[in-house]
């Protein structure tokens, strides 16, 4: 399987920019994968927020790794079920 992967980083830090990630995220493609800890995003609510704004602002599909070690091919399974 031959296959190109790029992983931009941009930090946005500044009061009312986490509204914003929907429209920031949609830069970057269709499909959004979130990879988090095991509980502290989903016990403050950030998690939840942010599948909202990704799926309310700009339609953006989304998948979760809640795992303590991060697999990107988790997320790849879940947004792409008949690839792997």
């Amino acid at each position: 399987m031959k296959f190109a992967w790029a992983n931009p980083t941009v930090i946005h830090f500044d009061v009312g920019k986490f509204k914003k990630l929907g429209n920031e995220a949609a830069k970057l493609g269709k499909h959004a994968c979130i990879v988090t800890g095991k509980s502290s995003t989903k016990l403050t609510g950030v998690l939840d927020r942010s599948i909202a704004l990704l799926k309310k602002q700009v339609g953006l599909s989304a998948a979760v790794n809640r795992q303590r070690k991060p697999d990107i091919s988790i997320c790849t399974r879940r947004l792409y079920p008949n690839l792997l």
